[in-house]
């Protein structure tokens, strides 16, 4: 004769915020098998009702125990918007009570969930561990602080056994995701960083532009790019970066470092990189089938030109200006002027206006990285005299 007996245990839990009863608070619970047991809400006194867990199960015979499951640990949960996700680990062997201490989220920038709730333009694959950003829809997530603010609302609407938040932060600074993320159209970074902790990728596809952002990898993931209507500013990849896109193709980099290797999937297709202000590495240089051409651009700013000036870039020398080549210029400016080179060695620029003094300056060399130059135009002294 054989039989189950089961070591069960009451399991009491109370939530509190800064010392009070804290109402409204979803309470989850699962057992080590990933088996949801409580899915309540706490009452006015920030408790919920008792559970009965069982922490193992024995299958019997009349002389032995044939086999005990053990239950333990158990993942408890607590979830209310506008407040941290807090979870922690349980082992039950005694009727036992819970007191769970929630602190608010400082971190959440639009604190009406029902807001959040009509954000569009985003998608979770729990079963994938992906989120999308597809930009669809007439309010569609595109800058951190929404794509953060959504994914709380997520964990506390959609909550999974594991992770509790799919992005992650205790600064509002450095996030850490535990999903993979892919980006359609575009992402503002806001200047945060995002940690992806285990192996996960950051790729962009379609239209997928990305800006104002850190992002490291640890583990085998890595920033993808599967399209080349996807451009980077102002971007630092603290890992690979791996190009997959079919066909010969340019993609245009500003203010980006990539500190491990670009490396181009398609051994049949050239990829060119035409970058500004950046700091790139390939192991696969040059021209050709399977080769990355990364092509450094720096742009001058000369600051303070009058309007209606005329301002040329030159590569070569002004005493032998015919052998000289024009790499940039303005035949009539209009506030500041940005010209754009990717040509090293000794240059010279000059500012030309009507009733000013001509300016001609060497730039030996020319800069290598992004500058501006001040420009102090004077009116002409030369005159008519009168008769």
């Amino acid at each position: 004769m054989a039989g189950i007996v089961n070591e069960a245990y009451t399991l009491d839990v109370n939530v509190q915020e800064a010392g009070a009863a804290e109402a409204s608070v979803n309470v989850r619970a699962w057992n080590v098998a990933e088996t949801s047991l409580i899915d309540k809400t706490t009452d006015a006194q920030g408790d919920i009702t008792s559970t009965i867990l069982i922490a193992e199960e024995h299958s019997i015979t009349l002389t032995s125990t044939r086999a005990t499951t053990v239950f333990n640990p158990f993942k408890l949960r607590a979830l209310k918007w506008l407040l941290q996700v807090l979870e922690v680990s349980i082992n039950l062997s005694a009727p036992s009570k819970q007191t769970l201490f929630m602190s608010v989220n400082s971190n959440i920038t639009q604190t009406v969930q029902a807001t959040v709730q009509a954000y569009t333009g985003i998608t979770f694959s729990h079963a994938s561990d992906l989120i999308t950003l597809n930009g669809l829809g007439g309010a569609p997530v595109d800058t951190m602080d929404e794509l953060y603010d959504r994914c709380q609302d997520e964990a506390i609407v959609n909550e999974q056994f594991s992770p509790a938040e799919f992005i992650s932060t205790v600064d509002g600074q450095n996030y850490t995701s535990e999903y993979d993320l892919n980006v359609q159209t575009l992402l503002n970074g806001q200047n945060r960083a995002i940690l992806f902790v285990t192996g996960q990728d950051f790729e962009t596809n379609g239209s997928g532009n990305v800006q104002d952002l850190t992002l490291t990898f640890q583990g085998a993931g890595e920033f993808r790019i599967q399209s080349a209507s996807s451009n980077l500013s102002n971007v630092v990849i603290n890992g690979d970066l791996t190009v997959n896109i079919p066909a010969n193709a340019t993609l245009t980099f500003s203010g980006v470092t990539v500190t491990g290797d670009i490396i181009n999937a398609q051994a049949s297709f050239t990829l060119t990189i035409n970058a500004t202000d950046s700091s790139l590495t390939t192991s696969e240089p040059g021209t050709g089938p399977g080769l990355v051409n990364i092509v450094q651009s720096v742009q001058i700013t000369f600051t303070g030109v009058v309007n209606d000036s005329e301002v040329r870039l030159f590569l070569g020398d002004p005493d032998n200006a015919i052998a000289a080549t024009e790499l940039d210029g303005v035949e009539s400016s209009l506030g500041d002027v940005p010209l754009t080179y990717s040509d090293t060695g000794n240059g010279y620029f000059v500012v030309h206006k009507e009733d000013y003094d001509y300016i001609l300056q060497r730039l030996t060399p020319l800069p290598t990285s992004n500058t501006s130059i001040p420009i102090q135009q004077n009116p002409s002294r030369v005159f008519e005299n009168p008769p």
